[in-house]
């Protein structure tokens, strides 16, 4: 065992020395950490980009009041981000554009004085309905009337109402999330408009829970088996392939090292260079990520495991390959 742990400082200090063997073994997957994780690990602040192209404006050219309104409303929510539209950009070519038409804040007024008109008739056919009883004779007369009135003046104008158009591409998978939010927003500058209040109210409460896995919690623990393989096949068949073709190994048989001892400190440094590497990267993914990993004794045993397996696989390889070009390539 003591032969063992020589072989296994002996070569633990040659990786150190090696600018090559520490970059491709240690800092390469703490680069592939730090690019993954902040390229795909950013779920929580996804916002979908749309051009408005606004029409509707006034005579000194300048957007009307209510679609400057709808834009500012549409541009304070966290997730869309609103950009006017380019002069050279054509809007009926392109996907991810706000159509505002001209004359869209006309058609909204109407639109908004025809809605009231029709709550006020719904209200009164409600009135005359259920409080028939308590109702006056002469007020339920006037009421009638008023509710004729308002009925032709209903059948008079003209339902056209305030439209948009948003074009987007089907094949993109935030389409639906950008027309779900619209509708919603939409639905909402509607009501604020005629003066109605929601009836039902949904009251949000925060609870402490359990915490979402994001991706960078996925992405750690397959960085950490890739490398303990790569580092376990790479780090141990070229070393043994090389050690053949200089003799090397012909010469260790005339030491007290024995074969088992050899291996064993091999496989050591792979366990030891395993663990350096998964204390690295989850230190910094939850420096950086706040990821949910955590050691385990599990996962101790399991890049013992590795270790083993991989430095085992590496040695069988070399042993079948003489060249060191063959092993590594």
């Amino acid at each position: 065992m003591r032969h063992a742990l020589a072989v296994t400082k002996l070569t633990l200090k040659g990786w150190l020395r090696s600018k090559s063997g520490l970059f491709f073994s240690l800092l390469f997957p703490v680069m592939l950490l730090l690019i993954f994780g902040l390229v795909f690990g950013g779920g929580d602040g996804v916002t979908y980009t749309i051009y408005v192209d606004n029409n509707d404006l006034d005579e000194a050219g300048r957007p009307t009041e209510i679609s400057q309104t709808l834009i500012n409303v549409l541009n304070s929510t966290e997730v869309l981000k609103l950009k006017k539209i380019p002069r050279e950009f054509d809007a009926m070519e392109k996907a991810g554009v706000l159509i505002i038409p001209k004359g869209f804040s006309d058609r909204f007024v109407n639109s908004t004085i025809v809605s009231q008109i029709r709550v006020v008739v719904k209200m009164t056919e409600y009135a005359l309905l259920y409080g028939d009883e308590s109702i006056p004779e002469g007020a339920k007369a006037e009421m009638l009337k008023e509710r004729e009135m308002m009925v032709k003046f209903l059948n008079k104008t003209p339902a056209e109402g305030a439209v948009l158009t948003l074009l987007i591409d089907k094949s993109d998978r935030g389409a639906g999330v950008v027309k779900g939010i619209l509708d919603n927003i939409l639905a909402s500058f509607s009501m604020q408009a005629i003066g109605a209040s929601p009836v039902v109210e949904l009251e949000t409460r925060y609870v402490e829970g359990e915490r979402g896995f994001t991706s960078v919690d996925y992405l750690l623990p397959g960085l950490i088996g890739a490398f303990i393989m790569t580092n376990g096949i790479l780090g141990t068949a070229p070393i043994v392939s090389e050690y053949r073709r200089k003799g090397v190994i012909k010469r260790l048989a005339a030491t007290p090292l024995t074969k088992m001892e050899w291996v064993l400190g091999s496989i050591i440094t792979q366990a030891v260079m395993g663990f350096i590497l998964t204390a690295v990267l989850i230190s910094l993914g939850y420096a950086v990520f706040q990821v949910a990993a955590a050691p385990s004794p599990l996962g101790a045993v399991l890049i013992i495991l590795g270790a083993v397996a991989f430095s085992g696989m590496g040695m069988a390889i070399a042993g079948a390959l003489k060249d060191v070009e063959a092993v590594t390539g």
